[in-house]
């Protein structure tokens, strides 16, 4: 396992269950409960399901990442890229599930596709982007200066 992926994972997913299972206030409900679909039919629902997308890109990138080995063997690769898509899916299964008793939350299966479709798009730009001829382009990207510009830029685009 490669560590430094592997430690990004581990805070990444300590953000992720921090911030979807707010406010931790955990209520029992009587019989059984059940994730259901939310229909994107509105703005609203819309950008919850572009955000869960782009939220669990990075987790599906480290985690494939840490789980692939530094030879790249074709068939180990893809053991690495099921192996990530299928934590990403259980972590948002976990959370979906676990919202239906957080009073304030609402777990539902539109977000468990969204999560799990971001795992896979971050495993396929992880791919992609490590791929011979765009990782010789890329290389002018791995300077620290050009991420902290990143984060930089994300931090400003959100209005929290």
């Amino acid at each position: 396992m490669n560590r430094r992926p592997a430690l990004f994972l581990l805070l990444y997913l300590a953000a992720i269950l921090y911030l979807s299972l707010y406010p931790w206030t955990f209520v029992p409900h009587p019989g059984p409960r059940t994730l259901n679909w939310v229909p994107l039919d509105t703005r609203r629902a819309i950008l919850d399901a572009f955000l869960n997308v782009v939220f669990y890109m990075p987790l599906g990138a480290a985690a494939f990442v840490s789980l692939r080995p530094r030879l790249l063997d074709k068939r180990l690769g893809a053991g690495a890229a099921i192996g990530a898509l299928a934590f990403g899916t259980l972590v948002s299964l976990a959370v979906e599930l676990t919202q239906l008793s957080i009073p304030t939350r609402f777990g539902n299966l539109t977000d468990l596709v969204s999560d799990s479709a971001g795992t896979l798009l971050g495993i396929t730009v992880v791919i992609v982007a490590t791929s011979p001829p765009l990782a010789s382009r890329l290389r002018v990207l791995y300077s620290p200066s050009v991420l902290l510009l990143g984060l930089w830029a994300v931090w400003q685009a959100f209005l929290f």
